[in-house]
């Protein structure tokens, strides 16, 4: 084992692994992601099919859960930079 240390932070067997990952950040990202699954499951829990629509209910209850876009996950969302293994 090494271990690296200056002011920049710390270093675990020449820390080419990247940072150690900040698990709040990493549960706050999960749960953006659940929350957005459980939304589209609402929606489509209260979608009735209409006979000969051609799809207009099911586009209009699920309408708002198709506008709203998740933002990718960067290395510097989850990462703590001042620690590294």
């Amino acid at each position: 084992m090494e271990l690296f240390m200056d002011q920049n932070g710390i270093a675990f067997n020449g820390g080419n692994n990247k940072g150690l990952v900040l698990l709040s950040n990493v549960v706050d990202r999960l749960n953006k992601i659940e929350q957005d699954n459980n939304t589209l499951k609402t929606a489509m829990s209260g979608w009735m099919p209409v006979p000969q629509d051609g799809g207009a209910a099911l586009k209009a209850s699920s309408s708002a859960w198709f506008g709203s876009q998740l933002v990718q996950t960067q290395n510097s969302d989850l990462e703590n930079i001042k620690v590294k293994q």
